[in-house]
């Protein structure tokens, strides 16, 4: 048995694309289980009080700690198999079986793991009938961890409060560009880097620790964001600070997205594709911005704004 809790998503990554490379070839039959702790978890109440998540994880962990001691003799009499055990207190059990036996035994493990956690959390993937439910726990799971880790960056009180100090103490302005499309992500850092710090996080998870981390002095929020969408990211940053600027980006003008980005306290909103110059012009709009020269072509208020007409 090899056992993984460090960076298990991405160990399960490796697996998983060794296993979409086996699929046809005249080798074993991957079998895989999970049980899913994480199911326990309530975002919604997280991300309105982050500081429950530490406990809430230390629960998740003790639990999947005490299914993996009860049954780690089991496990341990399966070579090939594979436990991860995740930040959010899943474990994952993946194994190769080359014969009836060894399909035998993981299937009875699973079964006995199912009856001692309880159905509603468990699921067993056989890639021999379909792989596709399979890869995309593996995709999931590496949103979920990213989620974990942004909740607990929330649950760092001491960082959160030193987020305008060290912002007003900075000289050289920070942007954070959260944009999914890596053509877009590009292209704001090019023409932005010349300027300014620039950070590109993307997703809503990864916009949190980076902003927490960075303290940027404007944000640049794309609407539609893989895990949490730009709507719930817009309004857990500015739970965690009150000041944040943040200018929303889509590329759909929606009436509204534009009204609920207004409501929860965007400070502007931008249409994309978008030109250099609009896009400088916004960060200079930013109150933590000082500029010494103007730009040569300035742009119209209602280039960068949440108003509908």
């Amino acid at each position: 048995m090899e056992f993984i809790s460090e960076s298990p998503e991405h160990h399960f990554l490796v697996i998983a694309e060794k296993v979409k490379a086996s699929k046809g070839a005249d080798k074993g039959d991957w079998l895989a289980a999970r049980i899913n702790f994480a199911s326990d978890i309530d975002h919604k109440k997280v991300l309105m009080k982050p500081l429950m998540i530490k406990p809430v994880l230390e629960e998740l962990q003790e639990k999947s700690e005490a299914l993996f001691s009860n049954f780690k003799q089991d496990m341990e009499a399966q070579d090939d198999l594979i436990v991860y055990h995740f930040l959010d207190g899943d474990i994952v059990l993946l194994r190769e079986t080359k014969t009836d036996d060894e399909k035998r035994a993981f299937t009875n493990l699973y079964n006995d793991m199912q009856a001692a956690a309880g159905k509603d959390i468990c699921e067993f993937f056989d890639m021999t009938k379909s792989d596709y439910a399979f890869h995309k726990l593996v995709d999931d799971k590496f949103i979920e961890t990213e989620k974990i880790r942004a909740y607990l960056s929330l649950a760092d009180v001491n960082k959160l409060r030193s987020i305008p100090l060290r912002r007003d103490r900075r000289e050289d302005p920070v942007v954070l560009m959260v944009e999914d499309d890596a053509f877009t992500a590009e292209y704001a850092e090019n023409i932005l880097s010349k300027e300014y710090t620039t950070v590109i996080a993307r997703s809503g998870e990864e916009a949190l620790i980076a902003y927490i981390e960075h303290a940027p002095d404007i944000v640049f929020m794309d609407i539609h964001l893989p895990g949490l969408n730009g709507h719930q990211t817009l309004n857990t940053m500015l739970r965690i600070d009150p000041r944040a600027h943040v200018v929303m980006l889509s590329v759909d003008a929606v009436k509204d997205n534009i009204v609920n980005a207004n409501k929860i306290g965007a400070a502007g909103f931008l249409k994309k594709p978008f030109s250099s110059d609009r896009l400088v012009h916004a960060v200079r709009k930013s109150p933590y911005v000082t500029t010494v020269v103007a730009p040569a072509d300035p742009v119209p208020d209602d280039v960068v704004s949440t108003s509908v007409h």
